[in-house]
């Protein structure tokens, strides 16, 4: 490593990047590994899906010409759908497993979303509304297990002849069931070659997540 470089957060240009990095999304993206790419793609798809819940009252009056009061009791019944689902999936992710649960609420809304436009009558789409809410969340116990308020005590490392970039820094956090405040460290590995990352990885102190979530339990 090139020691001028050590603690220093260094300028696009001596990462590999000939202009700053944020100005073309594009041009980023293309910067990113397949994998990435792939996540970001999926992370889109599935957060159109979330279009539905400002269209819904609009659907509700113009297709099924219902009542304001009749629309306010179907979208609390998607909120109720959703409130059991939050209770059901920590449940669900201890006797399935995090990986099932996951494809489970991701799949299953999806399937949901795509009948509620076939819906034949309002019975038909009220349960699937019910349904969608309810699958839609049954990730989030998961998903929100620790949640980070801040990283911070950034630290840049580079060397320019091999493109490798080392990236310190901390995050400070808390475990969601628990209130447990959760501290850690983090180190990442990047190659940047003709400007594009070409590698990546991330470490960090497991025994750290083993004691904020309290296990193995005492």
């Amino acid at each position: 490593m090139d020691p001028s470089s050590h603690g220093k957060t260094p300028a696009p240009a001596e990462l590999g990047y000939r202009r700053p990095v944020l100005r073309n999304p594009v041009v980023l993206l293309r910067g990113l590994p397949a994998t990435v790419r792939i996540l970001v793609a999926g992370t889109f798809i599935n957060k159109l899906g979330s279009f539905i819940i400002p269209f819904l009252t609009i659907v509700l009056k113009r297709e099924f010409h219902l009542s304001g009061t009749e629309v306010g009791a179907l979208v609390m019944a998607y909120g109720a759908g959703s409130l059991v689902s939050v209770l059901c999936g920590g449940v669900l992710t201890d006797r399935l497993g995090r990986r099932a649960t996951l494809l489970l609420s991701l799949f299953g809304s999806g399937a949901a979303a795509v009948a509620l436009g076939f819906s034949p009558s309002i019975r038909v789409f009220a349960t699937l509304l019910v349904l969608f809410g309810f699958v839609a969340d049954l990730y989030r116990p998961y998903g929100t297990i620790i949640v980070l308020d801040r990283c911070h005590d950034l630290a840049v490392y580079h060397d320019i002849k091999t493109g490798v970039v080392v990236l310190e820094y901390a995050s400070e956090g808390r475990v969601v069931p628990t209130g447990a405040p959760y501290i850690n460290r983090y180190i990442s590995v990047l190659t940047i070659i003709d400007r594009k990352v070409t590698h990546w990885r991330d470490y960090l102190d497991p025994v750290a997540v083993f004691d904020a979530l309290g296990w193995p339990s005492r």
